[in-house]
């Protein structure tokens, strides 16, 4: 079977900076960390979305009682005893959204040159 990407692409996409591969490697340092932020809260709400579709509604308001109670031990705890793990996820959907943002980028005319 032929690759959809070349190995050097997806090599590219694990390794370089996502501002560096959408074109925007020489903003301000003050834009990149606004991007930044809302790129992490972007995966980490992916995450919870994930997590919760994995659970029934009751083990969904279970967990909810545990992050209340603001016990990090017990969450994690019970996400691992639910095979949930969130390092993988969160490698994931960092991966997922990256690769959406570069091909978005890709996609998008450069107004510099039409």
């Amino acid at each position: 079977m032929a690759n959809l990407v070349s190995d050097q692409e997806i090599k590219n996409l694990l390794e370089k900076d996502l501002l560096e591969l959408i074109g925007g490697a020489d903003l301000p340092p003050q834009k990149k960390q606004e991007l930044y932020a809302k790129m992490a809260e972007t995966v980490q709400n992916r995450v919870i979305a994930r997590i919760y579709d994995q659970l029934s509604e009751e083990e969904g308001q279970e967990l909810d009682k545990l992050i209340d109670s603001g016990d990090k031990n017990q969450v994690d705890e019970f996400l691992k005893n639910k095979n949930l793990d969130i390092t993988s996820l969160l490698t994931q959907e960092a991966i997922i959204y990256k690769a959406e943002m570069v091909n978005l980028f890709k996609a998008t005319p450069d107004p510099d040159n039409p």
